[in-house]
């Protein structure tokens, strides 16, 4: 949020970061489980915009930030570049493994074809610098349910859980 908005933002980072994990959360929800027909593309700039309205709206009132520094200090002392590489390997591995493994499933090509679009998307989101959990726990049920991925689903879910451990304060 920092890159795209700069210290403009300082006070409510916390706050914006919260609001901007419910949209993605929440349209995610919609676009694979749900199966609503939402454009990627457009779902994309609409919530760019939005952010941009929250931003602007935030800085022209000014209210006090909801969950400030001191109440995030947990997440504020993690060293999230750090924990990404000691993962990355093993992660590439299991995605590799899955998309190995969806083209042989005895499922209907319409299946197969959101399974991929499941690891792509998981792929796209480990692969990131700081990877949004939430995403990602979102994706992984999709995974699991097909018996054939479900153990690579849950050693995914394995890797998160051990950054997460790794985040928590000592």
């Amino acid at each position: 949020m920092s890159r795209k908005y700069g210290s403009a933002i300082s006070h409510w980072k916390w706050d914006v970061t919260s609001v901007f994990s419910g949209l993605v959360r929440e349209y995610t929800f919609h676009l694979l489980f749900a199966f609503k027909p939402i454009h990627i593309e457009k779902l994309a700039l609409f919530i760019a915009e939005r952010m941009d309205d929250l931003v602007e709206g935030l800085v022209k009132t000014s209210p006090p930030a909801l969950l400030t520094t001191e109440l995030m200090k947990e997440y504020e002392a993690v060293d999230w570049k750090s924990l990404v590489p000691t993962n990355s390997a093993r992660i590439s591995s299991l995605l590799l493994t899955i998309q190995s493994i969806i083209p042989e499933l005895y499922v209907p090509n319409a299946r197969k074809s959101e399974l991929e679009q499941v690891v792509k998307l998981l792929e796209e989101e480990m692969n990131k610098e700081v990877p949004w959990a939430f995403l990602i726990q979102a994706l992984l049920p999709d995974l699991a349910v097909e018996p054939e991925l479900s153990s690579h689903a849950d050693q995914l879910q394995q890797r998160l859980g051990e950054i997460r451990q790794e985040n928590k304060p000592r």
